[in-house]
């Protein structure tokens, strides 16, 4: 069951159209969500994302210092 499908929508709608963005939670919070003047909470974005990830439609990659990137899953 999807929490947010709005702002899965708007996210999903980011990365094709920047199919090589990349960024943390914060940095879609903060870049990628708020640039469209939406105030949605961490939280929410975080289930959006997993949602995202459910459907197969967006992947993370984890970095050292503990921070995940999403991005927009490539097919192959």
């Amino acid at each position: 069951m999807k929490h947010y499908p709005k702002l899965d929508q708007r996210i999903l709608e980011y990365l094709e159209d920047c199919p090589h963005a990349s960024d943390t939670l914060e940095g879609i919070a903060k870049w990628w969500v708020t640039r469209h003047h939406v105030s949605e909470t961490v939280t929410a974005i975080q289930q959006a994302l997993d949602d995202l990830q459910r459907e197969g439609s967006v992947s993370e990659r984890h970095l050292p210092d503990g921070q995940i990137l999403y991005f927009l899953k490539t097919p192959g």
